[in-house]
């Protein structure tokens, strides 16, 4: 028991981290797109 937890809890922050950097682009690229677009 104690090897999986024990892969999966360094993973699991990376896993979020690089989430919410993706987010975060697709968040700033479609506010630049929404901004920059006339109307």
């Amino acid at each position: 028991m104690p090897r999986p937890s024990s892969l999966l809890k360094p993973s699991h922050p990376s896993i979020g981290v690089g989430t919410s950097a993706y987010s975060v682009i697709i968040l700033h690229d479609y506010t630049r797109r929404s901004l920059l677009a006339p109307g």
